[in-house]
């Protein structure tokens, strides 16, 4: 899967849309930007969000400036309004307080791309030169938006004001809008195993990270080796190094799962969350993410993870499986079938409940039954009893199981006409 596909299904979740029309209003209001990431969401998915947010508010352009274009030694104005075509004497900062006069309307947004991948000393001029801008400048027809994956050294005290934004990453997307992207890119059928494993498992392991995701995509559906293989390997290339990680948990413990009071990351996660180890999502509050917890060789929290979208994909359709085999069976042979043929292998509150509703028969006698007496149905059900049983016991224990299980599952259903 492309991560253009994901990043265009990202642009129609709700909360993605209602984040960035939060940075086009302040804009519009006359307002610079700055926008905090921790590596969780990408530039091009900000841009483009940002894009159709000040679209659809019928709002100004937005113009993107690759920084790592500027020349050496070409003070940031100047570079400004050589690719901008805008006068160098309205882009240059002032360095002391101005008067901010009245509102001026914004017909400039201008993106500024790639400040994390320059120098030290040119990222520094850049964030001096925003810092500035946003400090002392009176209201211009322009405004500035700054994509950071966390906040920088010359940015620390900065706080949203009258002249200045700060939208931060953090808390915006819920499960049910990850399962979502995954329905809207799906290709195959959405009803085939591949989809709906993918749909309930791919949300647990990628953590909201689009990129992620993409390269993911197929992996999820590989064995557990995998996957962790996969997992470690993109922890290196994120660069979340183990012994960083650990250092910092060492240093502050290892934090609670506070809920947020906010929209910003709480201060015993911004650290983690910086490194791009942390993130927050509506159902679960903040945690470290799945590549944090591989890189950290957390297996158990890893298979965790993984057990919350299997459990709550298989746990319902296992039920159903074992309740279709039980109704099969009491349309061939009565509602007495379970006590006629296996009261034996069921304890007395057991014996009581299914003569109550023979559809309440456990896995265990049912497996029974259908083992010790090929002609109630056994030749026919047994085998998808039994995967069905071992299944549901590995999940009832926090176990995981594979994709290969829930295929072969999905197959006899198919084979058999079971819902």
């Amino acid at each position: 899967m492309s991560a253009a596909a994901l990043s265009e299904a990202l642009q129609q979740v709700p909360s993605f849309r209602d984040f960035m029309e939060g940075v086009a209003s302040d804009i519009v209001g006359g307002r610079h930007v700055l926008l905090l990431t921790g590596g969780q969401v990408g530039a091009p998915q900000l841009r483009a969000g940002l894009e159709g947010a000040l679209a659809r508010s019928q709002g100004p352009l937005l113009r993107s400036v690759a920084l790592a274009e500027q020349f050496e030694n070409e003070a940031p104005s100047v570079f400004l309004s050589r690719v901008t075509g805008l006068p160098e004497e309205q882009l240059r900062p002032a360095s002391r307080p101005m008067e901010t006069g009245g509102f001026q309307t914004v017909y400039d947004v201008l993106w500024l791309e790639g400040v994390e991948g320059l120098s030290p000393a040119r990222a520094k001029a850049w964030l001096e030169f925003f810092r500035l801008s946003t400090r002392y400048a009176a209201a211009s027809s322009h405004a500035f938006v700054m994509p950071l994956r966390r906040m920088m050294v010359p940015l620390q005290d900065i706080t949203s004001d009258t002249r200045l934004a700060l939208h931060w990453w953090w808390g915006r997307l819920s499960g049910l809008e990850l399962r979502l992207m995954c329905r809207l890119v799906t290709r195959e059928s959405l009803l085939s195993p591949e989809s709906v494993w993918r749909e309930a498992v791919l949300p647990h392991v990628v953590d909201g990270n689009v990129g992620l995701a993409a390269k993911l995509w197929d992996v999820v559906l590989e064995p557990e080796a995998t996957l962790l293989d996969a997992l470690r390997r993109k922890a290196r290339e994120q660069g979340l190094e183990p012994s960083a990680l650990r250092e910092v948990l060492r240093r502050l413990g290892r934090p609670k799962a506070e809920r947020s009071a906010g929209d910003l990351p709480p201060a015993a996660w911004r650290p983690l969350w910086e490194m791009g180890a942390a993130w927050h999502n509506v159902e679960h509050g903040p945690e470290l993410t799945v590549l944090a917890l591989a890189a950290l060789e957390d297996l158990p929290a890893v298979r965790n993870r993984l057990w919350r979208g299997q459990s709550a994909l298989l746990m319902p359709r296992l039920n159903r499986v074992r309740m279709e085999v039980c109704r099969a069976l009491t349309e061939k042979h009565g509602r007495s079938w379970p006590t006629r043929f296996g009261a034996a292998f069921m304890d007395e509150e057991q014996r009581r409940r299914v003569e109550e509703d023979p559809l309440s028969t456990e896995h265990g006698p049912l497996e029974n039954i259908l083992y010790r007496r090929p002609d109630v149905g056994g030749q026919r059900f047994l085998p998808l009893v039994q995967l069905s049983r071992q299944m549901r016991n590995l999940l009832a224990h926090d176990e995981i199981v594979s994709f290969g299980d829930f295929r072969s599952l999905w197959e006899m259903q198919d084979g058999l006409a079971l819902g």
